[in-house]
This record gives C-alpha cells, structure tokens and sequence, in this order.
C-alpha cells in the first residue's frame, strides 16, 4: 500500500528558493509582480486587514478611521480602476441622499488619501475612482494575476514539472493567506467578492494539482489539496479530487475518512449533502 510521503511543508520548503530567486528585480506593478518587498505602500486583504508603508505596519490610531478605511475596501472589491463614484456611495451611505452622500463621499476620499500619503495614488475622473498600479502593491492584485497565470496552464502544450509546480503552488499558498476581510466585514459587497477569490482559488488548486494527476503523482497532488482545504473547509470539488487520489494510492481508508469529513461540515454549516458526484466517487472506493 502506497503512502503519501510528500508533505505540503515539503513542497513548500522545496519552493524557497525558487521564490527568492525569482522576486529579485520586481517592480511595484500589481498586475505583474507577487512581491510586496520593493514597494512603499502594501495593502493586505486576503485573511487579516492590514496596511504597511515602507515596511512598517501604519499605525491607525485606537480610533481606526472607519468609513476611509471602508472605502478603501469598497473600491478594491469593485475592481479598484473606473469605479463609479454613485455606486460606492450607495455602497457607504444606503439611507443618504444624492448631495448628502456626494458631500461625504468627497470628505471621506480626501481622508483617505491623507493616512495612504501618496500623492495621485487616488485618481478621481468622470465621476470614476481609480487606484495608481504603480505606485501600491495589493495582494488581492496580486493574487489575480497569478490565477491568470494558472489558468494558462490548461491551455498550454508544454507539459509543466514538478519543479515549476511547486514554484506556482507556494506563490498561491503565499498570496491567499486567508479569505477576503475574513475577520470583519459581513456586508453583501464582501461576501460577494469573497466567494469569488475563494472560487478562483480553488479553480487553481485543481488547475495546478489536476498536472501532477495527470503525471500520476498522486501524493504531492493529495498534498495540494489537504492543504487547500485549511483555508477553505467547505470547498467539495478538492474533497472529491483528494479522494480520487487517495483511491489511486490504495489509500481506501484515507478516502472515505475524506468523505465522512466532507459529510459532515456540509451537514453542519450548510445543512446539505454532498452531490452525487461525490457520492460516486465515494462508491469507487469501496
């Protein structure tokens, strides 16, 4: 009986040096680079909040500025470029009318800009509020650009190895260190935007674990996959992808212990069963 001897800290460890290796000369550019190290301001959105201006964490006071800071969010999860002021004021302030919100919406922008201090970073044209690229790194940017990146595989002839795997699993692992504003905001905005990241976060996983399936390595597959499903517990198609390797190993024990778990967070937090595809796959390994 085949054991998984490949571990997700193995995999990990094994990418170190291709990350260092590979972030040296990046620009601040989000669309381009995964690294935050050469840039003067930082913004975290993926698992907890955070703000860093030439490598210090920005102090915001014990009072946090909520409604700049609540802008700030708005805009990115509305794409962060051309996003239509009227929309984000509705977003802000639901029960204000048009002037009303107008007037808030320009105190609260010029607020904004003080405490991120970067002068044009916030460019206001048209009635559209846009974020400067250039001068910011945003990881939820930055994490995009490497899904794009991910997903470019499925279409690619060239067959990927091991090594060029592990390189692209440990920037995903780095860059999606948690769910959107996981810790505060409940609005339907963030939720939205929230299951959208977690929706291409799996695509990707099964993108990049679906080549090493397909070169019949099952075990650093099933490593891809228990670690995706840390961050995101309730994602049965990498419940399903994690049982078919561990049928293809003769792990038989090990898949249907995926399953029961599978079942039973489905039946907790969701109050559903799991689809017949799952069912069937659970058949299988019988």
């Amino acid at each position: 009986m085949t054991r998984v001897q490949t571990s997700v800290p193995e995999i990990a460890t094994q990418a170190v040096d291709l990350m260092s290796s590979s972030s040296s000369g990046a620009q601040c550019l989000p669309a381009t680079a995964l690294t935050a190290n050469f840039c003067h301001l930082r913004i975290h959105f993926l698992g907890q909040f955070q703000i860093f201006q030439n490598g210090r964490r920005l102090a915001l006071g014990r009072k946090k500025p909520k409604r700049p800071l609540d802008l700030l969010k708005i805009l990115i999860a509305s794409g962060g470029v051309r996003a239509d002021t009227t929309s984000l004021s509705e977003m802000l302030w639901p029960d204000s009318d048009g002037d009303a919100a107008r007037n808030c919406f320009d105190i609260t922008l010029h607020r904004l800009r003080q405490i991120l201090n970067i002068p044009g970073l916030l460019s206001l044209s048209e009635g559209r509020l846009s974020f400067d690229a250039k001068n910011c790194w945003i990881d939820v940017w930055a994490f995009e650009h490497l899904v794009q990146r991910i997903e470019a595989l499925r279409s690619s002839s060239r067959q990927f190895g091991l090594h060029e795997h592990i390189a692209l699993f440990a920037d995903l692992l780095r860059l999606y260190a948690g769910h959107f504003l996981e810790h505060e905001n409940q609005e339907i905005w963030a939720a939205a935007f929230r299951d959208k990241l977690k929706a291409k976060f799996g695509r990707s996983v099964i993108t990049l674990a679906a080549c090493l399936e397909r070169q019949r390595k099952w075990d650093q597959a099933a490593a891809l996959y228990s670690r995706a499903l840390e961050l995101d517990n309730l994602a049965e198609p990498l419940y399903r992808r994690l049982m078919i390797c561990y049928r293809e190993l003769g792990e038989t024990a090990e898949a249907l212990k995926t399953y029961r778990r599978c079942q039973e967070l489905l039946s907790i937090v969701l109050c559903v069963r799991p689809s017949a595809e799952t069912e069937a796959i659970r058949e299988s390994c019988r």
